[in-house]
């Protein structure tokens, strides 16, 4: 990614997890290690670093406080790392596959199997 932050430690990784509440893909883990927060394409990926283009939606803890209190349906077993243009969010399971709460459809839909699948396929078109 162009847009990014500096990345993060372990440690700051972990307390994120804490703070959420659920585990974070190993993929996922080494983006924020690299990049601590970015825009991949048109794209927004939430971290623990401000990115000065994403303005003040770029902590991945507040974006999931955010979601939860609205209880958004499907942010629950989720962590919400990102969202589209229409603002549903986008997040990952325990498994790490990374699913999408679009209220005009009112579904929630699989988007990848995988963190890197999302970015590289959604986000990058490669």
């Amino acid at each position: 990614p162009s847009l990014r932050a500096d990345g993060v430690s372990q440690a700051e990784i972990d307390l994120a997890m804490q703070k959420i509440g659920l585990p974070f893909p190993r993929d996922y883990e080494e983006f924020l290690r690299r990049y601590g927060a970015a825009m991949v394409g048109s794209y927004p990926i939430f971290g623990l670093r401000e990115v000065e283009s994403m303005g003040t939606c770029w902590s991945v803890v507040q974006m999931n406080e955010h979601f939860k209190k609205m209880n958004w349906p499907g942010t629950d077993e989720c962590v919400i790392f990102s969202n589209d243009l229409g603002g549903n969010p986008l997040g990952f399971d325990r498994r790490g596959r990374v699913w999408i709460s679009d209220t005009d459809f009112g579904e929630i839909s699989e988007l990848s199997s995988s963190f890197e699948g999302f970015l590289r396929k959604q986000c990058l078109k490669i």
